[in-house]
């Protein structure tokens, strides 16, 4: 199933391909990303009309984001600005689902074709 892939996660994926070029073992990917990318990674995002939109990190890029522990920087909502981990719950931004992932995933976070199953269609191929 494709699933809508925002920039954060294409990033992750493909310093994590570098390092299997380079011959990283699986166990030592994190640890040599964080010394390529660094601590921190900075996420921007603009609307059609040119000013800054909320580049809180989705849920899917979240989960990436505390596996390689970085220190976010990113803009929120109402054009404030977030700095730190993300796993700082009280102070952290609330991740959602982006409409893509909301499209194949729906609001109960199942699949279009659990959902299907479910209601009793053929499921998609």
């Amino acid at each position: 199933m494709w699933i809508s892939c925002p920039a954060e996660r294409r990033l992750l994926a493909h310093w994590q391909h570098k390092a299997r070029i380079h011959g990283v073992p699986a166990a030592s990917v994190v640890a040599w990303v964080r010394r390529k990318v660094g601590s921190s990674i900075v996420v921007w995002r603009y609307r059609s009309d040119g000013t800054l939109g909320c580049a809180v990190p989705c849920v899917l890029c979240k989960v990436q984001l505390l596996k390689f522990d970085f220190k976010v920087h990113c803009s929120l909502e109402d054009g404030q600005f977030y700095s730190g981990r993300l796993d700082n719950e009280a102070s952290a931004p609330q991740s959602k689902l982006t409409a893509g992932q909301t499209r194949d995933w729906g609001r109960d976070g199942r699949t279009r074709r659990e959902r299907r199953r479910k209601d009793g269609r053929a499921p998609v191929r």
